[in-house]
């Protein structure tokens, strides 16, 4: 089901590109679990800033850091889960470690954005 909702993409890339579709349509439904798992690192990660603004507390914190990536990957992993009962879809392991490595990757980016105001303003 995903392969065909993202045929669209993949035909418009592969005519602009050139490349073969075949093996694009892969990688652009990876790259988009990718994405939008890293949306939900950075928004895990702003929520995880807030609450330890909220209680004086320095962010980012490795231990704050390790509760919001480990939150963010129990949701890939109900992800998953949940798709065992969608026809048309499929429990994959590979995608929960895809989906975490986006969860991280947004992680990463909030905390570096944080370190570099911080250098700034001190």
């Amino acid at each position: 089901v995903s392969g065909t909702e993202s045929d669209v993409l993949v035909r418009l890339i592969a005519s602009v590109t050139g490349l073969d579709p075949e093996p694009m349509g892969l990688i652009v439904r990876k790259a988009a679990h990718f994405t939008e798992f890293m949306a939900l690192g950075i928004c895990l990660s702003l929520n995880a800033r807030d609450w330890a603004d909220r209680r004086d507390r320095k962010y980012p914190d490795i231990g704050l850091l390790v509760i919001t990536w480990a939150l963010g990957t129990a949701y890939a992993v109900t992800d998953e889960i949940h798709q065992l009962f969608v026809p048309g879809r499929a429990c994959a392991f590979a995608d929960v470690c895809i989906d975490s490595a986006g969860v991280l990757a947004g992680i990463v980016i909030l905390a570096a954005t944080a370190n570099a105001r911080r250098e700034k303003t001190h």
